[in-house]
């Protein structure tokens, strides 16, 4: 019998959280012998944005999606998903999956997961019921996600796995569990947008500013419609001495930022469960983020870092110098962090993807 499986998701060459899913799992697949093959299929992509060259791609996914099940004998359609226009662009290829009658896995991505999908809406509820009804299995990032569909949907077939993280990828030996007793730098690594509580995060820049912490520093990488916007803050407020945006950063550049860095901070509003924590963690840097979605299947209090309310500047400020003024915490947190992020390497959570695997196909 045939053991193929589809994946189908984001374009690969993007920053995005889908594509660094998939292709953490994908990494694991080629690490060694499955009993199974894998074809990897993109239905948007990332560079050209432009309504028709979109409809064009997705055209052109829908055939080859038709080509695997029909001519590759793919048994399993393994689609991953946000929400909003990536949902309605996925259950596409789902309804076609069912149709054909494949075995389908329903793979949830979202920072907006709670507004989308726990909609007030009747119709669209109704739709989403209906298209996750048509899933043999749905895969959710964390507990409370798990907890929610389940009772919106009475659903009994969620399963939650988190994301991975590829750790060969990264040489966290070389982090210094604490740098020098002159500086506290502070990163943030992320989309430059309002959800992602950059404003909040400036606004206690400026307060620990004015209170005379002129030793804590904050390193800014990213990109996205904020740009300007913290251009003028760190202008207007004198933090050129404090803040420091240096534009988006990948590969051994990310590396060497969170090598350098003391904590990691991301005081988003929305989330799924941001692999930029995972990556932090894995150079053992304490992490400050907030109590939302996965953040806290990851992040226990004390253990591994600190967790504010979203908007909270004052909380932000008090975690911040939490870690700041306890050298002994941040490295006893960094050694943690160093042991607990094997939990989500990639070989271990594409493991639990296998078993899902092994279910459907027997």
């Amino acid at each position: 019998m045939s053991k193929n499986i589809l994946v189908i998701g984001a374009d690969l060459t993007s920053n995005g959280g889908i594509a660094s899913v998939i292709k953490s799992h994908y990494k694991a697949y080629q690490s060694k012998e499955f009993p199974f093959k894998l074809f990897l299929l993109k239905t948007n992509h990332y560079k050209d944005k432009s309504l028709v060259f979109e409809v064009l791609i997705l055209f052109k996914a829908f055939f080859q999606c038709l080509y695997f099940i029909l001519f590759k004998k793919v048994k399993i359609v393994h689609i991953h998903s946000s929400a909003k226009v990536s949902f309605f662009r996925k259950s596409i290829f789902l309804l076609l999956s069912k149709i054909t009658g494949r075995k389908i896995i329903l793979h949830l991505h979202s920072s907006d997961f709670y507004g989308f999908f726990l909609t007030k809406n009747r119709r669209l509820k109704r739709y989403i019921n209906f298209i996750f009804n048509r899933a043999d299995r749905i895969v959710v990032l964390c507990t409370d996600w798990e907890n929610k569909l389940r009772e919106a949907y009475n659903l009994k077939h969620v399963v939650r796995i988190a994301n991975p993280i590829n750790l060969e990828n990264i040489s966290n030996q070389d982090h210094k569990i604490a740098n020098n007793d002159n500086e506290f730098t502070l990163a943030f690594v992320g989309f430059l947008i309002e959800s992602k509580g950059i404003k909040d995060l400036l606004m206690a820049m400026k307060q620990l500013k004015d209170r005379s912490y002129s030793s804590i520093k904050l390193t800014i990488a990213g990109k996205g419609e904020l740009e300007a916007y913290i251009n003028k803050f760190i202008t207007e407020h004198q933090l050129s001495q404090s803040v420091d945006y240096i534009g988006w950063v990948s590969g051994e550049d990310k590396d060497n930022l969170y090598k350098k860095s003391d904590t990691f901070i991301l005081p988003s509003y929305k989330e799924g469960m941001p692999i930029s924590i995972l990556e932090a963690m894995n150079f053992g840097l304490p992490i400050i983020s907030t109590n939302i979605s996965g953040i806290p299947d990851v992040i226990t209090v004390p253990r591994n870092g600190f967790l504010v309310t979203p908007g909270n500047v004052d909380e932000i400020v008090n975690a911040v110098l939490h870690c700041y003024k306890d050298k002994e915490l941040r490295k006893t947190i960094s050694q943690n962090n160093l042991k607990d992020i094997k939990r989500f390497s990639a070989h271990q959570i594409f493991n639990q993807i296998t078993e899902i695997y092994s279910d459907l196909l027997n």
